[in-house]
């Protein structure tokens, strides 16, 4: 029997929990339903989902017992999500009381993240240490492994080299369109989408890049900056563009408008892009995806200029934007929902 454990689940605002619902959904269509256990309870929990199962907060004890029925379990892991400051050792504790449990017992662990770091000021420099020490573990325990970006992949491989974590990007949690349309198709929009703080470091990046930026988005034909996600202190125009303010939507609502633009704008580091869900959810719906931030490297596949622009890039020259924006949709094909779903089924059976 089959099982996931995951942090957050819907109705929480959560990445991996709209990850690990959608993985749910496409699971049940494929005839292999399997349960879900969440570990930490924030929210309200009235709504019954279909094999979701809440269990007490970072018990080791409760973790073991609820997955004493299932052999087969796919694991969620992001520190943070599971404890403060990522110290989620009851986690570690409770699977190998499960898996000591019986010895055909098969561990499949994502890797969305493996351990923050930081200046001396912070506390993710005193508490690297410890979430080593957990990732390690997890590592250890796990049959097989998969890794969300290269980031963390150089992170896994330097803590336990003989892990062969396979990198897989993650899927949208926005949908995914069959035919989304070509960019002259669309509405003379950009997009910037997400949480408050990736939003704002957008803005300031517009901000700063004057001319050069609005330049290139009247060359792609861009009037209007369309702003998705919860509310922030936002210009009335940026980069010569009004900024028209939708406020949080729902999946649905924001799928139809980003089939509606025709560039996704985001500031998120390279060397981790591929664990984004925003930027997935720009490639899956086929825009021409910007990247406002000067953080790392893109990973070997996504490069600048050709399936994603870094923001100096755009302001730089014209671009071929529907080029890059059917490349970026190619290469995200590979690691969609469906895809991602068959190859879990693969590694836990």
């Amino acid at each position: 029997m089959l099982a996931q454990v995951t942090p957050r689940y819907p109705p929480d605002i959560s990445g991996v929990g709209d990850y690990s619902a959608l993985l749910s959904a496409c699971f049940r269509e494929k005839g292999a339903p399997f349960a879900t256990l969440v570990t930490s309870v924030a929210g309200d929990h009235t709504a019954q989902f279909e094999g979701v199962h809440y269990l007490a907060p970072q018990d080791a004890e409760a973790l073991a017992n609820g997955l004493d029925q299932y052999d087969r379990v796919l694991l969620h892991f992001s520190g943070y999500g599971y404890a403060r400051r990522g110290l989620c050792h009851w986690l570690v504790d409770g699977l190998a009381q499960w898996k000591a449990g019986a010895p055909e017992r098969r561990l499949v662990t994502v890797f969305h993240e493996v351990y923050a770091t930081g200046p001396i000021w912070r506390s993710s420099f005193w508490t690297a240490g410890p979430q080593k020490r957990i990732a390690k573990d997890l590592a250890r325990l796990s049959d097989a492994g998969f890794m969300t970006s290269e980031g963390g992949r150089d992170q896994l491989a330097r803590l336990v080299p003989d892990l062969q974590a396979e990198l897989l990007p993650v899927f949208s949690n926005m949908g995914e369109p069959d035919a989304p349309p070509p960019l002259s198709d669309r509405s003379s929009r950009a997009i910037v989408f997400g949480g408050r703080g990736r939003r704002e470091k957008v803005y300031a990046e517009l901000a700063q890049t004057g001319d050069a930026v609005a330049r290139s988005l009247r060359q792609a034909g861009v009037t209007e900056i369309i702003d998705i996600g919860p509310k922030v202190k936002l210009p009335e125009q940026i980069a010569g563009c009004p900024v028209r303010v939708l406020g949080p939507l729902s999946a649905d609502e924001v799928s139809t408008a980003l089939s509606d633009a025709r560039i996704g704008l985001i500031d998120y580091p390279g060397h981790v892009f591929t664990k984004s869900g925003i930027a997935a959810a720009y490639f899956a719906h086929r825009l021409a995806v910007v990247n406002t931030s000067h953080v790392g490297g893109f990973p070997t596949d996504l490069k600048d200029g050709e399936q994603v622009l870094r923001l100096e890039t755009f302001a730089r020259s014209a671009c071929a934007l529907q080029e890059i924006a059917d490349a970026g949709h190619t290469w995200y094909r590979p690691h969609s929902l469906d895809v991602t779903v068959d190859r879990f089924l693969t590694c836990l059976t």
